[in-house]
């Protein structure tokens, strides 16, 4: 068995992948060669198995955007956290439960829930379009809450 390490860790926390909304993606290549490594490893059915050290929330959306989703992972967060063998489903906007005064409005960029007037959340989109994070406001406008999907 051949264990992959790969060096995905985000710019300013050590241990989080770096989560950015789909309009400020650069379209760029990227480019790991790791995934190469795995790739050529799967098409000789060579057992390998990737260990992820860095808290990814998204990592099946990373894994599938760059072809290795099938590959064998082991992600120490999500032992730490007794994520395994989790039914996922995708959530939409209204999945969740928003109170009935909630006004929804759509920009190109995000969605704002607005609740008497003021701002109450914002919605955040990947690159994939799920819902990858939401943030809750007080009314004073500083953040209450945090949300990454």
């Amino acid at each position: 068995m051949y264990y992959f390490i790969p060096a995905w860790y985000g710019s300013e926390r050590t241990w989080h992948a770096d989560i950015t909304p789909w309009y400020f993606s650069h379209f760029r290549l990227e480019f790991d060669d790791t995934f190469h490594q795995i790739r050529l490893f799967q098409e000789q059915d060579i057992d390998s198995r990737l260990l992820v050290l860095a808290y990814q929330p998204h990592l099946r959306y990373f894994l599938y955007r760059h072809g290795v989703l099938e590959t064998d992972t082991y992600s120490v967060f999500d032992v730490m956290q007794d994520f395994h063998n989790l039914h996922t489903q995708v959530l939409s906007i209204r999945d969740i439960e928003w109170d009935d005064d909630c006004e929804f409005i759509y920009s190109p960029f995000t969605i704002i829930v607005q609740k008497n007037g003021k701002k109450f959340a914002k919605v955040e989109h990947g690159v994939e379009g799920f819902i990858s994070d939401i943030q809750y406001f007080e009314p004073n406008g500083q953040i209450h809450m945090h949300h990454i999907m």
